[in-house]
Order: structure tokens, then sequence, then C-alpha cells
């Protein structure tokens, strides 16, 4: 099995497992990334570091934003339903990171 980076950045192969077939769905185009990949995993396990300080920087918004609808919901005041939907947003962001902190930081099944 190849080692983590022993391909690099080609448009060929995973960047992180080298097999032959990626997907543009796993991509990472950014101003100090370029990679393809071949699946969430291998994506997930490649950025698992960027992946948890997005996180951690997304939880304060998300928690600040969990009380006030909370406590608005318990006081029974009106919510603004725009605070409702970005709240919405912010928590399945916050979701979606997570799912990829979790993938990129559990143990490989065997056959990987």
């Amino acid at each position: 099995m190849p080692e983590r980076g022993e391909y690099g950045d080609t448009t060929q192969r995973c960047a992180y497992c080298g097999r032959a077939k990626v997907s543009w769905f796993w991509s990472v185009n950014s101003f100090t990334k370029t990679a393809n990949y071949c699946s969430l995993e291998c994506s997930a396990r490649d950025n698992k570091t960027h992946h948890l300080m997005c996180a951690l920087c997304v939880l304060p918004v998300t928690i600040v934003m969990s009380l006030g609808v909370f406590s608005a919901l318990i006081q029974q005041i009106p919510v603004d339903p725009t605070l409702v939907i970005l709240y919405g947003a912010v928590l399945f962001f916050q979701i979606s990171i997570g799912y990829a902190v979790y993938v990129g930081y559990r143990p490989a099944e065997r056959g990987q």
C-alpha cells in the first residue's frame, strides 16, 4: 500500500491513497493547496487538521446562536425567521465539518 504523499498532487491519482480514479467533487482547490481525491475519506484524512480548525472556529458561533434561539423559545419571544434560517445554515455547516473531522480521525479499516 502506498504511503501518504507518495504520489503527490497529480491529476491522475488520489493525493492521499494513490488510486487512479479521482473525483472532482472531493478535490480541494484553494490558495494554499490544490489536490484531487477519490473519496470523502481520503479528503478528510489528508485535511483533518484543517477541518478540525474550521470546526473549532465555528463552534463558538454555533453555541451562541443556539443559546439565543433556545432562550427565545423558552421565554416565548417571537424569533426572527432570518435568525432561524441563519442558525440552520451554521448548524448544518458545523455538523458537516464535524463529520469530516470524525472521518479523518477514525481508525482506518483493514485493507486500506
